[in-house]
């Protein structure tokens, strides 16, 4: 064993250093946890079926939950045919202008709603009542998936509810279940929804209408996830009406009586197999779009327009340029980020105009572009900002920070900006100051949503598309000084259950363009600010949406939609050539949905209700399910089992486990707890757990046995050394603003010793130390990388981390050799690794990968050696290693150690091909299929061998004498690794590495087969 040696100055300072550093991490900060911001107050209203959460400011939301979930109870119940046990949380947050919700049934029944409701160009903007809609859907989660019969019950009862049959359907049964109820259950859903009818029909015309193997959606091609939740509602509707919406609930308790998981009882239900069925749905959907394309044809349609932008990438949002000279566009593309592009529609050359995802972009009159983008403006809180962009100076200056602020509208005649805020599902009015802030015109309580503000050309009238309670969204034109003063919202375009959307003024004034569906079909439409006429602009098959007129009233540019998504068109303005309006479509004769069910009328003002401080006990205890584990190590077996819990709000955590492991016979356990109130994220626990280090070396004063490893006097014995460890740990974390940084720090008390007496003749050099390895662990990481839609990997940015790990004796280390000699510990170990990722110009998906990592041990040498090299592991939440140990390709695992660290490695990597396909029904997708070809290389030294990083900044070594002597012992390893992207069970999805890596150097693999490897997970 290395003598033990001591920098005692240099420990101090980094022992100083370090305690400073975790003082400063755990500090209480006026910001917020990692769930939820700690300012908000939490009060619980109970009901007969639900407990209800809510913060400060959503008192009217939680008020209506209490009524609406109870009606909902009472409508669904029957409907599924199954009641829980007991009651169901909900949670209502606040935090984002993202509309949407999600249930869980797993540890217990719950349910969490974001309070804004969904914007105008969302597939989620036919509803009646937004929290009726969103209530209705995911309660259907829970009845659907918490029914469990027959022996499954049984099953339940031993392991609790990790084991719910119903949950482990594929998406487009459990989410085309819940959006189907959604659709019957009201006047609106996303199953009577133009949008939706405009996807399936564009892909019925097409020949792209996805078959049975696609859809869960997991593909990237256009219209991705969304089939799930589209087409798995359209094949519900269509099973309803084919076999009575009573065999919905039966296929449910079919499956909930199931225990072999991922076979689907459709034949036992329907008489026939998913596959056919969904063929059969498939050919009634042709003809009913083929029939809907020929009424257009018979008129004159479609349109006839020229696409200028679009498939393979997305196209939205047209805007001209105020010079007419180029027309604007957001451009969503699945090999990069989205970006604004400016296009000249005759040449039709275009390039990058802004780096951004703008939504609502619009011209000042001094020449500027305004527009809003969602993002993160602290670590629990995002939404919509304002922000400006000077076309001169190419220069975005953000406007807002946190006001939840969209939809700007610069005024022609004074230029200041009206725009949109978001609070607690209420939109409001307002004017944008000089200093980011809002000054909001009245109050509007009632739920009225707002978007697409728009000024006419002399500013004295203001278009927008409101919706308002019943499920009408409609564009009003109004006076802005009439509704800050009497609430007045002007005049409505039409009064019914259609949808219009994104007005906008001709040049003139003469026109307000608009999209709606009046007919069943989304097309452009012209209301004339001087007599109100209405006029029909395009007749499309697919849709028409957005249109801009461009400022010399002579293009008019729209976006259009095929079954590969939106492009952007432009055909001539003109006005004589527009035609009466078709009839407006009779809203109950959508293609599948039923006649709708009516809501119960909503009374005039939601009652106070008792309520009382939130308690996370309800929740946290007790536990609710056992999970058994079971594992494989090279001379034995490990089992055991795991329980734990988290509070609805995730404010509190928990978790046991005991573990059983063979070859040491010994029992393990452990605890654990996390806070997550505080700021910042507080943890601590305790385990107890074995180490095996292999068969102990005896002095025996005899040759080894032949062919046996060892040598004159000591020799291996049959006795296996195995280090009992005993850790107690206290951690904090403290998310960042931008989500971008996180820092953390880690106190563990590490108590190490011999499980058992070593034997009297243990060789005791080659035994470890044993005593306290304490210390603390502080670290920092960032990370800005991104991927896209048709990525293998990461495409771009970069990550860095860097972490210190001092030991010492003030803070309770000390270690002892085999001997029994007490020796100190005074240690600082120093890891940093960087990432970055390059997209190849050259050709789309190829990326260059890049990976850097050094470290370096301060002080004393413990014996065990601080760092170890070797293997074919990587990123993987499947495979548990100690800490500071290296991947080096062609290389044994471990193989190569020492107290510093130089590690590079690099990688080429490329798609082969996307397969994008499942095996019918089965619980098996495969994504795509690529190339990586690597370089690895790096190596693990002791001080002794080689000069360390710190005796180089220090002046006590040369940095060209250090050099030499690490490329001297260098370990270089090159190969290739096939990667495969899979999703098993409708999960989320896996990686399967299978490689060859050769070592050129020393100590490498010996080659076939002992280099070919596969593992789970990412290299890096």
């Amino acid at each position: 064993m290395p003598s033990a040696k001591e920098r005692p100055t240099r420990l101090r300072l980094a022992t100083v250093v370090g305690l400073v550093l975790l003082a400063l991490l755990v500090l209480p900060r006026a910001a917020g946890a990692a769930n939820y911001d700690p300012r908000l107050r939490w009060r619980t209203v109970t009901t007969p079926h639900f407990r209800i959460h809510f913060h400060q400011g959503t008192e009217h939301l939680a008020f209506k939950a209490a009524r609406v979930a109870e009606e909902i109870h009472v409508r669904l119940v029957p409907e599924l045919k199954w009641e829980p046990r007991t009651r169901t949380d909900l949670v209502i947050l606040d935090n984002t202008d993202s509309a949407n919700g999600f249930a869980q049934t797993i540890p217990y029944r719950a349910i969490t709603i974001y309070a804004t409701a969904p914007l105008e160009d969302s597939s989620l903007d036919n509803y009646e009542d937004w929290l009726w809609a969103l209530l209705v859907h995911e309660y259907a989660h829970i009845l659907h998936i918490d029914t469990t019969l027959g022996v499954n019950r049984v099953i339940q009862a031993v392991i609790g509810r990790l084991w719910v049959p119903n949950g482990i359907q594929p998406g487009w049964l459990t989410e085309g279940l819940a959006t189907y109820q959604e659709t019957v259950q009201t006047a609106g859903g996303r199953g009577r929804s133009a949008y939706t009818e405009m996807l399936w029909r564009a892909s019925a015309l097409e020949g792209t209408f996805p078959g049975i193997d696609q859809a869960e959606g997991y593909q990237a091609d256009w219209p991705g996830g969304q089939i799930r939740y589209l087409y798995g509602a359209g094949f519900h509707l269509w099973l309803a009406n084919r076999f009575g919406d009573d065999r919905i609930a039966a296929f449910s308790h079919a499956h909930a009586r199931q225990v072999i998981p991922f076979i689907l009882p459709s034949r036992r239900v329907f008489g026939r197999s998913f596959p056919t069925l969904w063929g059969e749905w498939r050919g009634e959907m042709e003809r009913r779009a083929a029939a809907d394309r020929d009424r257009v044809l018979e008129r004159g349609g479609p349109t006839p327009s020229t696409v200028v932008a679009g498939a393979p990438y997305q196209a939205t949002q047209p805007v001209w340029t105020p010079d007419s000279q180029r027309l604007l566009y957001v451009r969503r593309d699945l090999y990069g980020p989205t970006r604004v592009m400016a296009l000249d529609p005759d040449t039709r050359r275009e390039e990058v105009f802004l780096k951004k995802a703008p939504r609502s972009m619009t011209w000042s009159p001094k020449g500027h572009l305004y527009f809003s983008e969602v993002g993160n403006f602290d670590p629990f809180n995002s939404g919509y900002d304002l922000f400006r962009y000077d076309p001169v100076t190419r220069k975005v200056r953000r406007l807002t920070r946190g006001q939840r602020a969209r939809d700007p509208a610069p005024s022609p005649r004074d230029g200041r900006v009206l725009c949109v805020v978001n609070d607690a599902q209420m939109n409001h009015l307002a004017w944008l100051g000089e200093k980011g802030q809002v000054h909001r015109l009245g109050e509007i309580r009632d739920y009225t949503q707002f978007s697409d503000l728009v000024w006419s050309p002399d500013g004295s009238m203001l278009a927008l598309s409101a919706w308002k309670e019943g499920g009408r969204r409609d564009i009003h034109v109004l006076d802005p000084v009439a509704f800050e003063r009497w609430g007045d919202v002007g005049i409505a375009l039409a009064d019914d259950r259609a949808s219009e959307i994104d007005p906008t003024f001709s040049p003139d004034g003469r026109w307000l363009l608009f999209a709606s569906d009046r007919s069943g079909i989304w097309n452009v439409y012209a209301w004339s600010v001087a007599d109100g006429a209405l006029r029909q602009v395009t007749d499309e098959v697919g849709g028409a949406f957005s249109p801009s007129v461009s400022p010399d009233g002579r293009w008019l540019a729209y976006q259009g939609y095929t079954s590969s998504g939106y492009d952007v068109r432009i055909l001539p303005y003109r006005p004589e050539t527009w035609s009466e309006p078709q009839p407006a479509a009779d809203p109950e004769a959508r293609w599948l949905a039923p006649p709708p069910r009516p809501l119960p009328p909503p009374p005039e003002a939601e009652v106070p209700l008792p309520s009382r401080p939130y308690n996370p006990i309800r929740t946290l205890f007790p536990p609710r399910y056992l999970s058994p584990s079971f594992s494989f190590n090279d001379t034995g077996f490990v089992v055991g089992l795991s329980t734990g819990g988290f509070d609805v709000l995730r404010q509190h955590s928990w978790g046991a486990s005991v573990n059983y492991r063979s070859d040491s016979g010994y029992f393990g356990w452990g605890v654990g707890y996390t806070n997550d109130v505080l700021y910042p994220k507080i943890g601590l626990g305790f385990s107890t757990y074995t180490v095996s280090y292999g068969r102990i070396w005896l002095e025996t004063g005899e040759p080894p046995p032949p062919g046996g490893p060892g040598f004159d006097g000591i020799h291996r014995g049959e006795e296996t050394y195995f280090e009992r460890r005993d850790r107690a740990y206290l951690s904090a974390s403290v998310p960042t603003r931008d989500r971008h940084h996180a820092f953390f720090a880690r106190y563990v008390l590490d108590v190490r010793r011999p499980l058992r007496e070593v034997p009297g003749e243990a060789h005791t050099e080659y035994l470890p130390n044993h005593g306290s390895f304490s210390g603390i662990d502080v670290g920092w990481t960032w990370s800005d990388t991104s991927s896209y839609g048709r990525s293998v990997s990461p495409e771009a940015g970069s990550s860095f981390s860097a972490r210190a790990e001092v030991k010492s004796k003030y803070l309770g280390a000390g270690m002892k050799t085999p001997d029994g000699e007490e020796t100190p510990l005074e240690q600082v170990v120093l890891t940093g690794e960087g990432r970055g990722y390059v997209s190849m110009p050259w050709k789309r998906g190829h990326v260059l990968g890049i990976r850097g990592a050094l470290g370096t041990t301060l002080g004393t040498q413990e014996g065990q050696y601080s760092f170890r090299m070797g293997g074919s592991f990587g990123d993987s939440a499947f495979i548990s290693l100690p800490d500071r140990y290296y991947p080096l390709r062609g290389y044994p695992t471990s193989s190569v150690r020492g107290d510093h660290l130089l590690l590079l490695s690099a990688e080429y990597r490329l798609p082969l091909f996307f397969v994008e396909r499942s095996l019918s029904t089965l619980p098996v997708y495969l994504r795509d299929v690529d190339l990586s070809l690597f370089a690895d290389a790096g190596q693990a030294w002791d001080s002794g061998d080689n000069p360390s990083l710190a005796s180089i900044l220090s002046g006590d070594a040369d940095l060209g004498e250090a050099l030499l002597g690490w490329l001297g012992d260098l370990r270089v390893g090159v190969g290739a690794e096939i990667g495969v992207h899979f999703a098993l069970g409708w999960g989320g999805f896996l990686r399967l590495r299978l490689g060859a890596g050769v070592g050129l150097t020393d100590g490498a693999l010996s080659g076939f087969p002992d280099n070919l490897y596969w593992q789970l997970g990412s290299s890096f």
